[in-house]
């Protein structure tokens, strides 16, 4: 379960310890708020920056960002960088040197947050920038994990468009993300994800308890001010309908049209599955209209295999 409890909720919001923290980083389009039911990351460019922990369960309220993350002296960095211990009072020095020292990690050591950096731009777009009330989308988690029933996605939003606002009902969208022609294929690949969401929706109590969990996280987030554009979806504090089908869409960043591995992992590795979709951009950038939404069918006829 993503949800935070009433009493951890409380914290985030206006009166309680950690609001001050809510509110400045969100306004920080380089970080991203997750609530993981008894803790709350903040993460900057898909590193966990800052994991503010549940006080009632005698935790360290917050605990800094990854020992990995924290520099040593190398020839590249003439002297390692000095991370402060994470405070409420000094969450300024502490955001911006956990910042340079994932930013130096990230770039000399490890280069693997691509993918989720990418998940954190839609979240941030679709929830929170200026575009944010007019997509169809809104984010209720990324890096989403149940090990109960190895359930994951990347992101999971809810679709409720322009034309879906006179009714309070939405659906819920499991989201996969893959950069560049090399994500495609193998044991990560898009059939492999695929097969794990023809998995999760046979189970209707899993799909069901998802739900409920993933619509209570919207709210929550939606009371802690992470997410624009909700007033008419949240009606005094009440949830909205969820569709009982949900969807599974793939977000391709970067993939270069002049590739074959699309093609091919649709005709042969996927060549019985028609349910599939995928995401196309709206005019350069990370807004998600249903309107840009294409079928396996579509995308066979765009890119069309370049045999040699």
């Amino acid at each position: 379960m993503r949800q935070l409890n009433e009493d951890f909720l409380k914290e985030f919001l206006k009166g309680g310890q950690f609001y001050e923290i809510i509110e400045q980083v969100k306004h920080d389009p380089s970080l991203d708020v997750e609530l993981r039911g008894k803790s709350v990351i903040i993460y900057y460019r898909g590193g966990k920056l800052l994991t503010i922990n549940d006080p009632n369960n005698n935790d360290v309220s917050l605990k800094e960002l990854d020992h990995k993350y924290i520099s040593k002296p190398s020839r590249k960095l003439a002297s390692p960088i000095i991370v402060p211990t994470p405070t409420i009072e000094g969450l300024e020095l502490y955001i911006c040197k956990a910042k340079r020292a994932i930013d130096w990690y990230e770039e000399n050591i490890a280069r693997k947050l691509g993918e989720k950096e990418i998940q954190q731009r839609v979240a941030y777009e679709n929830n929170f920038s200026v575009n944010a009330e007019d997509t169809d989308f809104f984010i209720a988690d990324i890096e989403w994990e149940d090990r109960s029933f190895d359930g994951r996605a990347d992101i999971i939003a809810f679709k409720w468009g322009h034309m879906d606002h006179r009714r309070r009902v939405v659906k819920m969208c499991l989201i996969e993300v893959k950069q560049g022609e090399n994500s495609l294929k193998g044991s990560a690949g898009l059939a492999k994800h695929m097969k794990d969401f023809e998995s999760f929706v046979s189970n209707r109590d899993v799909v069901l308890k998802v739900q409920k969990d993933m619509i209570q996280v919207l709210y929550q987030k939606f009371q802690m001010g992470l997410v624009k554009g909700l007033e008419h979806l949240f009606v005094n504090g009440k949830l909205p309908n969820v569709e009982e089908e949900c969807d599974f869409m793939y977000l391709l960043a970067n993939y270069k049209p002049y590739s074959e591995n699309l093609t091919q992992v649709l005709e042969n590795d996927m060549s019985s599955v028609d349910n599939c979709k995928f995401f196309i951009s709206c005019l350069m950038g990370y807004g998600l209209y249903k309107d840009f939404i294409i079928s396996k069918e579509e995308v066979l006829r765009r890119y069309p295999w370049i045999k040699k």
